[in-house]
């Protein structure tokens, strides 16, 4: 989440509020089928042990227009899988056409997964080759359980990374009275909008701090500095995944990555 933009603490705790609802969206309150709108095709025995494999997402992201005004936009994204197990990386993906068409319904609720043979990764970016071959996987057994993310005790952590020049302009005590403390918060906010069913707390790892060693024009994108965050905190607190340390995470950056707000991806533990 970007300290960029409309400057006052109310406009992250709505942000924080829309990109909650990004990532629990009531479509997986529904009881519907987890299986992918292209089936696997059944002259297919085995992967490509080579081939990239994803979760593909949408990704929301909030963001102030030339005009001033607040819009957002939907970009289709990898969640890199290597052994079984979702990487923390999110990456752009463009399908193509038909591709995406077929498996829309799937994207939008976050649980398409499919391998891509001769795909590579370049910087945030999955790169397909000039004729990619699909295989839609089937889903794990833990995808067909979402609906207990709508409902229920909730932790959240909160990471608030600073450069060597720049540091998100609200303070540690101010993110967290946003969030949790007396009146209108996101706690507060969430728990009127799910009726009471949703209920956030602050995780034992609470609010960290972190600071990269370099200046804030080092970083194009909220991603690029939420990468670089994640990678040094993970060595420093000896992770293998920041999705360890609650059920949702924020990241809140400073301004000066450009003119975005917040960003989702549907079914994800992270945002910024």
């Amino acid at each position: 989440m970007s300290t960029a933009g409309p400057g006052s603490l109310l406009t992250l705790i709505l942000a924080v509020v829309w990109f909650c609802t990004a990532i629990a969206s009531d479509v997986y309150q529904e009881s519907i089928s987890f299986l992918s709108e292209v089936e696997p095709d059944p002259g297919c025995t085995s992967e490509d042990d080579d081939a990239l494999k994803c979760r593909v997402t949408a990704v929301d992201t909030m963001y102030i227009t030339a005009k001033g005004t607040v819009a957002s936009r939907e970009q289709t994204s990898c969640i890199p899988i290597i052994d079984d197990e979702e990487t923390d990386d999110i990456l752009n993906l463009d399908l193509p056409d038909d591709i995406a068409d077929q498996n829309r319904k799937a994207i939008d609720r976050g649980d398409l997964y499919m391998s891509i043979s001769g795909a590579s990764i370049l910087g945030e970016d999955v790169l397909l080759p000039e004729y990619p071959a699909f295989l839609i996987l089937e889903p794990p057994e833990l995808r067909r359980q979402l609906e207990t993310f709508t409902s229920g005790d909730r932790t959240m952590a909160v990471i608030r990374v600073s450069t060597t020049d720049k540091s998100p302009k609200f303070s540690k005590n101010a993110l967290l009275s946003g969030l949790f403390g007396n009146g209108i918060n996101m706690k507060t906010q969430y728990e009127a909008c799910s009726f009471g069913k949703l209920t956030w707390k602050l995780a034992p790892a609470g609010l960290v701090d972190v600071r990269i060693n370099q200046p804030i024009a080092d970083f194009t994108s909220g991603t690029s500095i939420v990468t670089a965050a994640t990678k040094q905190l993970k060595a420093e607190m000896g992770l293998s995944s920041l999705s360890s340390l609650a059920d949702k995470v924020i990241y809140v950056v400073p301004e000066g990555t450009g003119s975005w707000i917040a960003s989702a991806g549907v079914g994800s533990w992270r945002a910024q």
